[in-house]
């Protein structure tokens, strides 16, 4: 078998264009009517461009009315996306619609309180 070499460029150059995988760190938590969100409150723009090129706002943005179906519990969740850019035009802004997520839970906003309160307390990273 022999490998286009050229074809893997083309289509590698339109992914980055296009395309954009993000990881990042969320709390998301349940609201009164016991629908999940992330909180958006607490988005700290802490995102990882790990493909493509869209900026932290155009991320954040894509997840501002994002259903999420996957998670069971409040908590500290990260976040793996495949985002589509969909170029806007003289009249609409461009904007990232949401693809594909993977999740994975991380720990539970009592168990991080925790763990910060310890660091503060014994001062372990010597601040």
């Amino acid at each position: 078998m022999q490998i286009d070499y050229s074809e893997i460029l083309d289509t590698y150059e339109d992914l980055i264009k296009n395309y954009t995988i993000a990881l990042f760190y969320a709390d998301i938590r349940k609201d009164e009517d016991g629908t999940w969100f992330i909180n958006l409150s607490d988005w700290e723009k802490e995102v990882t461009i790990l493909a493509g090129w869209m900026p932290d706002d155009m991320v954040a943005d894509a997840f501002k009315d994002w259903e999420i179906e996957q998670v069971d519990r409040e908590g500290e969740w990260e976040i793996k996306a495949l985002l589509k850019f969909n170029r806007g035009d003289e009249y609409e802004r461009g904007y990232a619609e949401i693809m594909l997520t993977e999740i994975r839970f991380v720990q539970t906003l009592k168990e991080r309180e925790e763990f910060e309160k310890l660091i503060n307390e014994k001062n372990i990273w010597g601040a």
